[in-house]
């Protein structure tokens, strides 16, 4: 029940249970929900592979990270051609 983990399934609703990190019997609950409707669990399931494919997925993430790498890869080339540039002359 961190902070993180909270603002994630709350934008992620439909994928699992917040428990209390300090409440084994808050756990067993959560899991015995699962357990008790497999309906429930399935629809977990469902909900968790539909947000790994169009969401969380490094396909379509990995895009605008790379861009961004480029971005700085050639601003540090620039920097260090750009100082040895300065020493030589």
């Amino acid at each position: 029940d961190m902070l993180g983990q909270k603002e994630f399934m709350d934008q992620n609703p439909g994928i699992g249970f917040i428990y209390k990190h300090d409440d084994p019997k808050d756990l067993a609950e959560k899991i015995n929900v699962l357990y008790e409707n497999r309906q429930k669990l399935e629809i977990c399931k469902l909900q968790s592979k539909k947000l790994a494919a169009e969401k969380l997925n490094w396909e379509l993430e990995k895009e605008p990270w790379l861009v961004l790498i480029r971005r700085l890869l050639n601003i540090e080339k620039k920097s260090v051609a750009e100082s040895e540039h300065i020493v030589t002359d």
